[in-house]
């Protein structure tokens, strides 16, 4: 099967990923499937959708998913120390919106 991605916006870039990439999942996680790697350019929302060709030549397209790129997570202060055992808590507001879990932090 030779599947393809295809983003229908800018925001995103798209490629597939390396044993570097999915070192960290175990064979079983992983099965017979292809992985790629997903990097946001531009905040806002992208598309995607796969297209396959499979061995009788017929071309098999997916349903276009939706991607939203946030701006990266910024942390303030930027480094702190805390002696063992101590802890240190990220004010953050917790918003929910179409099963989607999002972290605003504060």
């Amino acid at each position: 099967m030779n599947l393809k991605p295809h983003p229908k916006t800018p925001h995103i870039t798209i490629r597939p990923a390396t044993s570097m990439d999915v070192s960290h999942l175990s064979p079983s996680k992983m099965g017979a499937c292809m992985m790629y790697v997903i990097k946001g350019i531009v905040v806002g929302t992208a598309n995607l959708y796969f297209n396959a060709t499979v061995s009788s030549g017929r071309i098999i397209t997916s349903v276009p998913q939706e991607i939203q790129v946030f701006s990266p997570l910024s942390l303030t202060p930027k480094e702190i120390w805390l002696v063992p055992k101590a802890t240190f808590k990220v004010p953050a507001l917790i918003l929910y919106s179409n099963k989607i879990l999002y972290i605003k932090i504060m």
